[in-house]
């Protein structure tokens, strides 16, 4: 079930794709067996808690959750910076500030929490379901991040086969931190907008070659086209002199003068 707004991915004309970012699970949490995920779609960010499902007696070392049956809740980029921000004071207080976060929709609430409140050892994802009414709470998704579990190798020694553990109790909610931290700041398209802008010098002169190559073949397109007006190549200067009366004929020149203006007008 969904919390807040819910939306039909599989409706055509309304269709926009799916991008998987982080997935992690804690099937050994004291608090809950859950999974979580984070995904893009419809320029929102897409945050799931699925519980575990029950094992397979067959194959009881298989661990799988029950994404159909998932808690979910949808962030715009403001209210990712927002819950970005939230995590930055969580941390610095851990001990005293029990859960921060943000609401998603009329029903949805995303928070970080110290896991004091449920019994946890260390910092949980929260998501819970409030009623709009009254403000109760009347489905809860919890995640517990997972801790001594992640680490790297220090100080290897091939020859007596030891070595050091550093253990990443924060890792996991680092990446969530770096993929709010990525969402909200893709958001803005500001490297997007500045690849087009260059790009459109590139595609003009790609245009003015296939042009060229047009008019050799006698195809017409709206750039070549004599009905077509342009107000640089139709200036007066930009028509040809007649070589012995020294005075200008009326033609045009066959190769297109364009300005910056020009130039980006016809992309």
């Amino acid at each position: 079930m969904a919390l807040g707004n819910t939306y039909n991915n599989n409706d055509k004309k309304n269709y926009s794709p799916s991008v998987q970012s982080y997935k992690m699970s804690n099937a050994e949490s004291k608090v809950d067996a859950t999974a979580l995920s984070l995904s893009f779609w419809n320029k929102m960010l897409k945050v799931s808690i699925a519980p575990r499902k029950a094992p397979d007696p067959t194959n009881p070392n298989i661990v799988s959750f029950d994404w159909d049956n998932s808690g979910s809740v949808y962030l715009t980029h403001t209210k990712a910076r927002i819950l970005f921000n939230e995590i930055l004071e969580f941390e610095k207080n851990p001990e005293t500030l029990n859960n921060a976060g943000v609401n998603s929709g009329a029903e949805g609430l995303l928070s970080i929490s110290n896991g004091v409140e449920f019994g946890a050892n260390g910092p949980c994802i929260v998501l819970r379901k409030i009623n709009s009414d009254n403000g109760s709470c009347e489905a809860t998704y919890v995640y517990e991040f997972k801790r001594g579990y992640y680490s790297s190798v220090r100080n290897y020694d091939a020859e007596k086969a030891n070595f050091e553990s550093s253990f990443y109790d924060n890792i996991e909610l680092e990446q969530i931190k770096t993929v709010l931290e990525q969402y909200y700041i893709a958001s803005t398209n500001a490297v997007a907008a500045t690849v087009m802008d260059f790009s459109k010098y590139d595609n003009s002169r790609i245009q003015t070659k296939l042009d060229l190559i047009a008019g050799k073949l006698g195809v017409e397109t709206k750039y070549n086209n004599s009905n077509n007006s342009n107000k640089s190549s139709n200036s007066f200067f930009s028509r040809q002199q007649d070589s012995s009366s020294g005075y200008n004929s009326g033609q045009t020149s066959n190769y297109t003068n364009s300005t910056l203006d020009d130039i980006a007008n016809s992309i």
